[in-house]
């Protein structure tokens, strides 16, 4: 796929606005744990790292979704300012610029890929993701301490939407391999936010299936999901459709008062 397609299915600044929404994920501890390190007064409880390893499925196109969205983490990550404030409200020793320092913390990691099998000699205690590749991500303490936990959500959130993608691919090789043609298969999200709909449609990408409006060979309609009204179709959409689709969702919320 040409860089230009690329861009049209995943238009930069809409992705990292969507990735950005992992940063909730830091929590207050977190903060808090940072900030302590800051201050050179760090609790017995207390673990900071320069480092963090992240086991993942020995998968070349797994790792391709992972570092892709990785990048967009990158650029995109800051500490949540209502987590800083509530730490700073519960540990009254925490000092203003410390606050500031937090909120200006930008990740900017090294980032060395280890292949499967290696993980259980260069760190034992993961010595049960032997058969797993993993990333070494390097920043200073305090970053990594903010950033874990959007880190291993993540990876979690591609783990969750790749057995999916790569079902369908099998189904589609299958196929292909039986009756000599293969099914179009389409990327459609079902879920209530962007964030989970943007990772599988990168999943489903990577796997070689369809995704977008283009790949919808259906005339323009209404479906009716869990949550949801969607209209299908390629764009033009006519007006009246949308309006239709405005009208069922006011009906379907105005239902659950």
């Amino acid at each position: 796929m040409s860089e230009e397609d690329w861009r049209a299915l995943f238009p930069e600044n809409a992705c990292l606005a969507t990735i950005a929404e992992l940063s909730v994920w830091t929590s207050v501890g977190d903060c808090l744990i940072a900030a302590r390190w800051i201050e050179e007064r760090s609790s017995p409880g207390d673990a900071p790292s320069d480092r963090l390893i992240i086991p993942y499925p020995d998968d070349q196109e797994f790792e391709v979704v992972f570092t892709q969205c990785l990048h967009w983490l990158i650029q995109s990550f800051r500490a949540p300012p209502s987590k800083v404030r509530l730490a700073a409200l519960l540990d009254r020793h925490i000092a203003p610029q410390t606050c500031a320092a937090l909120l200006e913390a930008r990740f900017m990691p090294n980032v060395d890929q280890g292949p499967a099998g290696v993980i259980g000699l260069l760190f034992p205690p993961l010595a049960h993701h032997a058969h797993e590749r993993f990333f070494v991500v390097k920043d200073s303490p305090h970053v990594i301490e903010l950033v874990q936990t959007p880190l291993r959500c993540l990876v979690a959130l591609i783990g969750q939407a790749w057995p999916t993608a790569t079902r369908m691919r099998q189904l589609r090789e299958q196929s292909l391999r039986e009756s000599g043609t293969a099914p179009t298969i389409v990327h459609q999200p079902y879920v209530d936010g962007p964030l989970f709909s943007l990772i599988e449609a990168l999943a489903f990408h990577a796997q070689g299936l369809a995704i977008g409006p283009d790949a919808v060979l259906t005339a323009p309609a209404i479906e009716r999901g869990y949550r949801s009204v969607q209209v299908v179709g390629r764009p033009p959409i006519e007006p009246r459709l949308l309006a239709v689709a405005q009208q069922l969702t006011t009906s379907m919320w105005q239902s659950l008062e």
